[in-house]
């Protein structure tokens, strides 16, 4: 099953369909943070499905994803045929010389899968992030791109 973004966010209603199709994967689970032992001071990782919006114009698809605690350096995005997939991890390692003791606020492992239609340009896709927000501008192809046909009086 598949779940179609929409411009209007109304599947039924709307007629112009977004080119991002959100696969319906099992969505990670947030699994509960444990009580660093003594045996074990690495804090455990949690899974989670970052949220998303799509936005549409004639020009392109954007995707932005709330991904808390990731930078350019945690975040990794790769594109498999019509599979775009976005990763990324947030932590905060202990600090130089410190060892952890306690921990109640996880690592963080993010990340969602996203089906690209044929309209978007794979190659002219951007993405940036700042404050945790990753922005994906899929850009159209030109054939996807309405053109405008000149009218002119018949004799």
């Amino acid at each position: 099953m598949t779940e179609t973004m929409t411009c209007c966010g109304e599947p039924e209603t709307c007629d112009r369909e977004a080119a991002v199709a959100v696969a319906d994967r099992p969505a990670a689970t947030e699994t509960e943070t444990e009580t660093v032992t003594e045996t074990s001071r690495e804090p455990e990782y949690r899974s989670v499905r970052p949220r998303l919006d799509g936005f549409a114009s004639e020009e392109a698809y954007v995707v932005v994803a709330d991904m808390p605690g990731v930078d350019e350096s945690g975040v990794e995005i790769t594109l498999e045929k019509d599979v775009l997939t976005i990763r990324g991890e947030a932590g905060w390692p202990a600090p130089e010389s410190f060892e952890h003791s306690y921990v109640e606020f996880p690592r963080r492992r993010f990340e969602r899968t996203l089906r690209l239609a044929d309209e978007v340009d794979r190659t002219a896709i951007e993405a940036t992030i700042r404050n945790g927000v990753l922005r994906l501008t899929l850009p159209k192809t030109a054939e996807a791109k309405p053109t405008r046909i000149a009218v002119t009086a018949g004799a």
